[in-house]
């Protein structure tokens, strides 16, 4: 058993995670914003943190202790690039630094999306070693925060 965080877990997939995180009996913690919607969490009996990805002081608190930081949460929809660029960079960066802050800093699992890489190319699909082509200002978002991810590497272990 781990003892698991949780961001963007009253999502689609962050729920879908945390179902198969309890059924297999991690302690799961989540992350949710004041606005959340947390009937279906409060249900699976998780570990309810509020805070907020753009904002760094309250994740310390949330990180602390956790053996595991899965990184879901993103903006998918924004009015404008910046607010893309808030949630899907920086808060990768301050998920990132609060867990370095940690005497044993967590594994972070940051999930990113297709939308970073691109479409496909010639008909066929994308594969690792293709370069990243995103076309849309969420998927240049999401790249951004996978190089904000491999900037921490040396001191979190992180996979994207």
């Amino acid at each position: 058993m781990s003892k698991v965080l949780v961001t963007g877990a009253s999502g689609f997939i962050g729920m879908h995670l945390v179902d198969a995180l309890t059924a297999r009996g991690d302690e799961v913690t989540c992350l949710v914003r004041k606005f959340s919607k947390v009937e279906r969490l409060q249900k699976l009996g998780v570990r309810l943190v509020e805070g907020d990805v753009t904002h760094p002081e309250s994740l310390p608190a949330a990180v602390a202790g956790q053996d595991v930081v899965y990184h879901l949460a993103g903006c998918m929809m924004a009015l404008n690039d910046r607010q893309f660029f808030e949630v899907n960079r920086r808060g990768v960066i301050h998920v990132a630094k609060a867990c370095a802050g940690q005497q044993t800093p967590p594994v972070m699992i940051c999930v990113s999306s297709q939308a970073a890489a691109g479409p496909a190319i010639e008909g066929r699909p994308r594969v690792e070693s293709d370069p990243p082509m995103p076309v849309s200002h969420y998927g240049r978002s999401k790249r951004s925060g996978e190089h904000a991810a491999e900037s921490f590497a040396q001191r979190v272990p992180i996979t994207i």
